[in-house]
């Protein structure tokens, strides 16, 4: 055991430049979603105000990123809430990212991640992730590493680039689970897969500390969780 928490301690010096991944922000909306003529955004404009919840969010991000009508974070809040209270789970999430940043209010942590965990339970995997990531983040004042480890799971599942690496760091921490360097090679192995740039320089460290029985079960592992979990994310509602 003295031994795991000395190589423990090794490897997160060797990590220490390397913080946790932050989720990325939604990308711009589906082709079709950009609002260019004035009747149509009455159109969404009218049924939002009947209680569409999906006019509700894409009235939301009209007025977030300026498209079709003067951009207004102020009422870019207001509708994805209104959605979100309607269980649309990308707007749960939007909603809690702006809260989040501070963008068109001041930042609101805790609001944050209880929107964060509204759209999280509602499937939404870019939440999940940032439930993940603000749990994980040991100054935060909701650092919850046990939390951080049932969320990035889920994402990390669910082929969450970001997710999956930061999964591998609380294994190769062991920050709310046992020390696993076996999980953790395996973890930045299929984020690695997945493009994400600093899985692979991670995945090299954590191999320098195991043996070679260890290694060759942390490749057998990497190999049946690519079968499993591998894909090029791509984010939905």
């Amino acid at each position: 055991m003295y031994r795991y928490r000395q190589l423990a301690l090794s490897l997160l010096l060797a990590l220490s430049s390397m913080p946790p991944a932050a989720p990325a922000a939604e990308p711009p909306p589906a082709a079709g979603v950009a609002v260019t003529q004035s009747e149509s955004v009455r159109n969404w404009i009218r049924s939002a105000q009947k209680g569409d919840r999906e006019a509700q969010y894409n009235l939301g991000l009209i007025y977030e990123q300026g498209l079709g009508l003067e951009k207004d974070l102020a009422k870019a809040l207001f509708w994805y809430k209104k959605a979100a209270q309607q269980k649309h789970a990308t707007a749960a999430y939007n909603y809690a990212s702006m809260l989040h940043h501070g963008k068109g209010v001041a930042p609101d942590l805790r609001q944050a991640v209880y929107w964060y965990a509204r759209a999280a339970n509602l499937g939404n995997v870019v939440a999940q992730a940032s439930l993940g990531y603000l749990y994980s983040v040991q100054s935060s004042p909701l650092a919850d590493p046990k939390k951080a480890h049932y969320w990035l799971e889920r994402a990390a599942k669910l082929g969450y680039p970001e997710a999956q690496f930061n999964l591998a760091l609380l294994y190769s921490t062991g920050r709310g689970v046992r020390l696993n360097y076996v999980s953790a090679y395996a973890w930045f192995s299929v984020s690695a897969a997945n493009d994400y740039a600093n899985a692979a320089k991670s995945r090299d460290i954590v191999a320098s500390r195991m043996d070679k029985k260890q290694l060759q079960q942390a490749q057998a592992l990497a190999k049946h969780l690519m079968t499993l979990y591998f894909k090029k994310f791509s984010p939905g509602k």
